[in-house]
């Protein structure tokens, strides 16, 4: 599905997360580890501090984006093979089957209704007791077909919904949407940890503040542009 491109392959998201774990093993080795530890708790200067901090957030980002893939990926596998019209079909089946039900109900009473003005009284009792038998019976029917509908129209919105998963563009998609929404949440819980931790004129805390605004506004004016083509 896939053009024969290099990049193609390695961003194709069975591949990419075994390429991210590889290159995390290469680039955490005692001295880098060292260094970030050094740089964070200890730092010679901001520049170290604000270095140390972005490859923190990238790192834990990769490794985010790693479970992230293999869990799409598993839940695309899932639902590869599964076809909402079958269930749409198991709903019409059970949308036939509760006309058939009102229509037997409709039937009994018409029933009850011819044969009680040629009978007399004790078999107008056993009419009302067989329209009374009748009804419970479609009424206990009726509420395990709500039941079964509920879940079958649960299970058709969720096969319509997934069913799609692997589909290269909304692969793309819906990675770049993590990835965005993964940082967003990372950039603002760090500016909460040092704004609590350092001085509110320390240029790391604005630098970060600075980030935080240049990524999050692109990404929440996209967000209310979606919303807005939505609504159309």
């Amino acid at each position: 599905m896939n053009p024969n491109l290099a990049f193609s392959k390695l961003s194709n998201p069975v591949f990419l997360p075994v390429i991210i774990c590889m290159l995390q093993l290469l680039i955490t080795g005692k001295k880098t580890v060292g260094f970030i530890y050094h740089s964070i708790y200890a730092p010679q200067n901001h520049i170290y501090l604000i270095v140390a901090l972005i490859i923190v957030l990238c790192y834990f980002l990769a490794v985010v984006f790693c479970h992230y893939s293999n869990l799409y990926c598993l839940l695309g596998f899932v639902f590869v093979k599964k076809n909402p019209s079958l269930v749409q079909r198991k709903i019409n089946i059970l949308q036939e089957q509760e006309d058939k039900r009102e229509a037997t109900l409709r039937q009994a009473a018409e029933d009850v209704d011819e044969k009680a003005g040629k009978v007399r009284f004790f078999k107008k009792c056993g009419l009302v007791f067989y329209y009374l038998f009748v009804h419970l019976k479609i009424y206990i029917q009726n509420r395990a077909y709500a039941a079964v509908y509920l879940l079958s129209f649960v299970k058709y919105k969720i096969t319509k919904r997934f069913c799609g998963l692997l589909d290269p563009e909304r692969i793309r998609i819906n990675e770049i949407r993590f990835c965005w929404s993964t940082a967003v949440f990372e950039l603002l819980t760090l500016d909460l940890l040092l704004f609590i931790y350092l001085d509110g004129d320390d240029p790391c805390l604005k630098f970060f503040e600075l980030l935080s605004t240049v990524i999050i506004i692109p990404v929440l004016l996209s967000w209310l542009a979606e919303l807005k083509s939505k609504k159309k």
